[in-house]
């Protein structure tokens, strides 16, 4: 190979790695979680094995929410009419997940199921 098509190839190879980062990230498979009125919407939520899965939150109040997965750590503490995410490393089929939003906790459940 000479010379000028190495360089070329050189430049052109971090804009090829950034194109597969893109293609990858498009590829998760993502799921919107609510919080209203003291509710998580959806109560249940059946997610893919095996794969990454992308969760957005969007706190829409009235007031402040805490969305938690304590066996990973997650922790997400909202003000109404914010958004965030958090993205669960894969999962085996059949496991189960509690989503909870901490300042509701008696009414603010999701249940994610593995699938």
């Amino acid at each position: 190979m000479n010379a000028p098509r190495l360089i070329l190839l050189l430049m052109m190879l971090p804009l090829l790695c950034l194109a597969m980062a893109a293609a990858s990230a498009a590829e998760m498979p993502t799921f919107m979680i609510l919080g209203q009125g003291g509710k998580l919407i959806p109560a249940t939520l059946k997610i893919p094995a095996g794969q990454r899965v992308k969760l957005v939150f969007r706190n829409l109040g009235p007031g402040p929410e805490e969305f938690e997965i304590t066996e990973m750590r997650i922790e997400k503490v909202l003000a109404e009419g914010s958004e965030s995410f958090a993205v669960l490393p894969p999962r085996k089929h059949g496991d189960r997940i509690r989503l909870f939003g901490e300042f509701h906790s008696g009414t603010a459940e999701c249940l994610i199921t593995v699938e």
